[in-house]
């Protein structure tokens, strides 16, 4: 069911996306971003060993659980925007064995954390479409939403109800419950 009420989200943002020529650019900014800068600078951070670790993980949720950590930390409203990164890595990643993470070197999320943060900053110059742009693609590069706690809760959110249809938040309202509300989900 958590499936099936994802993939009506993930229509509806591709259609809303499809609609607005600055969303797509600012989103495909960032994904360009992270696909070139970022990933050349984590393999200039890790060693050779590590390397080989960190690709095994990247296909999986390491991207979206990463912006999803970031569009948590930008959505609290006490947080200067330079804090954001340092409060992602308190929050998560936090599901390690179910995102495969285990071997996976915390330092590493860590700098990945810091790296996306100061790579995408100046590419979007309002924090509000930064969270979106952040959301949104976290959602769309996720290889299953449905069951990725962190998308559904911080990118497919209250705030995300703007881009979505009613029909898809009831139905996400229905199967994931109050584990959407990233306060009593806790």
């Amino acid at each position: 069911m958590k499936a099936a009420a994802m993939g009506t989200a993930v229509a509806d943002i591709v259609d809303w996306l499809a609609s607005d020529r600055n969303a797509i650019d600012d989103v495909d900014a960032i994904g360009r971003v992270i696909s070139t800068q970022v990933i050349s600078e984590l393999d200039a951070h890790v060693g050779t060993e590590q390397r080989d670790e960190l690709r095994r993980a990247l296909p999986g949720h390491f991207w979206c659980e990463l912006l999803a950590q970031l569009c948590g930390a930008a959505a609290v409203a006490d947080r200067t925007v330079e804090e954001i990164p340092t409060y992602a890595k308190s929050a998560g990643p936090g599901a390690d064995e179910q995102l495969g993470w285990a071997a996976l070197n915390h330092c590493v999320a860590g700098f990945a954390l810091d790296t996306i943060w100061a790579s995408v900053l100046p590419l979007v110059d309002n924090l509000a479409i930064l969270r979106r742009s952040l959301r949104v693609l976290a959602v769309l590069i996720c290889p299953d939403p449905g069951n990725h706690r962190a998308v559904a809760q911080l990118c497919v959110s209250p705030e995300a109800r703007a881009i979505i249809s009613d029909v898809a938040g009831s139905r996400i309202l229905e199967s994931f419950g109050p584990a959407l509300d990233p306060i009593s989900a806790g």
